[in-house]
């Protein structure tokens, strides 16, 4: 089942994941994680209790602190017209639904007029995230690299490990040419 997951969160080999903390592994035993992933266990059923008793309380306190509950970084859907008023646009579902739209047709001509539909709402959506800016400019001079300060090709593909690259981060047409290129 875990060997499952790893691949859908971007790890493609467990000796990637090797000492990485992105998910706590409360369904595993401690001497499990630790022996063959490596993570600290940083959480157990009786932190997971008191978060919920703590949660319960809260909001059997009063209907206003019912509704204060903090999220938990769960994403909360409105009807569109208040979901633009209270969420960020680019997480709301019409946007997620225009992404996917974009990667879903063979025609790829179909799918790119659906991402020109996709960047002109994304460019009057307000800007939340660094990855949001038109431009970023430093204040500093750009620094120049002539050949001799660049390693030659043949020197570093040697050092490409392409079964260590992400499936999820590369497509499958990505590892193939890498695969071909290695």
């Amino acid at each position: 089942g875990g060997l499952e997951i790893l691949p859908e969160i971007g790890i493609s080999l467990l000796s990637a994941y090797h000492g990485t903390q992105i998910f706590g592994a409360i369904w595993l035993s401690n001497e499990l994680v630790t022996a063959v992933i490596g993570t600290p266990f940083r959480i157990g059923f009786t932190n997971l209790a008191e978060e919920v008793t703590e949660g319960h309380e809260k909001a059997q306190s009063s209907e206003e602190m019912a509704r204060l509950l903090e999220t938990s970084g769960l994403v909360k859907c409105y009807q569109d017209d208040i979901y633009q008023e209270l969420e960020h646009r680019e997480s709301s579902p019409p946007m997620l639904r225009l992404q996917h739209k974009t990667q879903r047709y063979e025609d790829k001509a179909e799918g790119f007029d659906f991402y020109k539909v996709y960047q002109e709402l994304v460019a009057v959506t307000a800007v939340t995230v660094a990855r949001s800016m038109p431009e970023i400019t430093s204040a500093r001079a750009p620094i120049a690299l002539t050949d001799a300060d660049v390693e030659p090709t043949g020197a570093t593909v040697g050092r490409i490990v392409t079964g260590g690259m992400s499936r999820g981060a590369l497509s499958r047409e990505a590892h193939e040419l890498l695969a071909i290129g290695v």
